[in-house]
């Protein structure tokens, strides 16, 4: 007899709140020597369209020592060879740097094979996973110091509330608030002793299979595929919060304000496996929530709790820097404020994903210091208004 397996279907949607770009941490940079600036684009020398001008006699053998400078002085072939390989930019710019492009995957259609823009679905579990983690946190507690030969800041311990209430589950809550991603930071585990004592009773180094993950193999998350936007090459500034001499000038492909990527999440219940309704242990006399909420219930009410936490944490560190650049950058964290304060989720992505080291946020102890939150802001040379903040909606569809 086969398993009997159910799933929800849930539409999510991201809109840019301000411009964004996501690659995934791919090398998806483009060389200075591998494109050519003509006007308001960028052509992309792409090897395919050079053998093509050579196969049509543009171009000799000899010319394609330096196709660039050939190029340079005969634009003209530029749009005909190089047209389906062009970045729109901002303005005419200088080309002197790489350009760091957003994410795209390539699929066939029409006997032909095109790129479409989207947030992977690896960003988009990754998401979801901090909003799980951040429904259960009171407080987060990070160390800063030297690992080798670098400084780096390391999470030492995750605090979930009402940890009391958890007494018989605790093994349990520390395995799914393990952060999987640096799974030697160390687990600190706790019993009860007699009715309200609580003991160490060890740490463990690495834990690999968690009841986080044995959760999150039930969500499928599909790419989010653009639906309407557009990508545009700008130069943005990486600010430091400390050092107000200097800015580190990037070309990054951005999706524009107001951009709107589509795709959907399935949540899949194996019967035999972890019944999503055995999820209640876990948040039971936590702020009144009911007993049937499911994962991506509680994947939501924890992206709205991190949202707030993160934009005042932005605020506290960067608003005073971006505001000797823009006095309206108060106004722009009020808008911020005002969307989480109308149940909407906020977060901010960046070239790797979710900023998941801002769980840093939850640690009240340490915030206020230098050491422990990002230098560094990326910043739109033109507005000078920080990049990556976007709207995330997640809602079931009924069937």
């Amino acid at each position: 007899m086969e398993k009997e397996i159910s799933y929800k279907t849930y539409k999510v949607l991201v809109e840019a709140i301000s411009d964004f770009c996501v690659s995934a941490n791919q090398d998806f940079n483009i060389k200075s020597s591998e494109y050519l600036i003509n006007g308001k684009f960028a052509y992309i020398i792409e090897n395919s369209s050079v053998v093509k001008m050579l196969e049509d006699g543009v171009i000799s053998e000899n010319e394609l020592e330096d196709i660039k400078a050939f190029l340079q002085a005969h634009p003209e072939y530029l749009e005909k060879y190089f047209g389906d390989y062009k970045l729109e930019l901002a303005s005419e710019y200088d080309n002197n740097i790489g350009i760091i492009r957003f994410w795209r995957f390539s699929e066939l259609a029409d006997n032909s094979y095109r790129e479409r823009y989207a947030i992977p679905a690896s960003t988009v579990k990754g998401i979801l996973k901090t909003g799980f983690l951040s429904f259960f946190l009171n407080s987060a507690d990070y160390k800063y110091g030297r690992v080798g030969n670098k400084k780096r800041l390391q999470l030492m311990l995750l605090k979930p509330n009402n940890l009391k209430d958890k007494a018989k589950n605790t093994q349990q809550l520390y395995e799914i608030l393990i952060n999987q991603n640096d799974v030697k930071k160390g687990v600190h585990l706790y019993k009860l002793v007699g009715e309200n004592t609580w003991k160490e009773i060890n740490e463990i180094d690495n834990i690999i299979l968690s009841t986080e993950n044995m959760l999150f193999r039930n969500i499928i998350c599909s790419d989010l595929v653009v639906k309407d936007g557009r990508f545009v090459v700008k130069k943005v500034n990486r600010i430091s919060r400390v050092n107000k001499k200097s800015a580190t000038l990037q070309y990054i492909e951005l999706a524009q304000k107001g951009s709107l990527f589509e795709g959907e999440i399935k949540e899949v219940n194996h019967l035999k496996d972890l019944p999503v309704n055995m999820l209640s242990f876990l948040y039971y006399k936590d702020l009144n929530y009911p007993e049937n909420l499911n994962l991506i219930d509680i994947c939501r009410e924890g992206l709205k709790k991190f949202s707030k936490k993160i934009i005042e944490a932005e605020r506290k560190h960067f608003a005073q820097r971006i505001k000797d650049l823009n006095p309206q950058n108060s106004e722009f964290y009020d808008t911020l404020l005002s969307e989480v304060e109308n149940e909407e989720i906020i977060i901010k992505l960046g070239r790797g994903g979710i900023h998941a080291k801002s769980f840093m946020s939850f640690d009240s102890n340490n915030l206020s210091k230098q050491d422990f939150f990002p230098y560094t802001i990326n910043v739109d040379d033109a507005d000078k208004l920080p990049i990556g903040w976007v709207k995330l909606r997640i809602e079931e569809e009924k069937r």
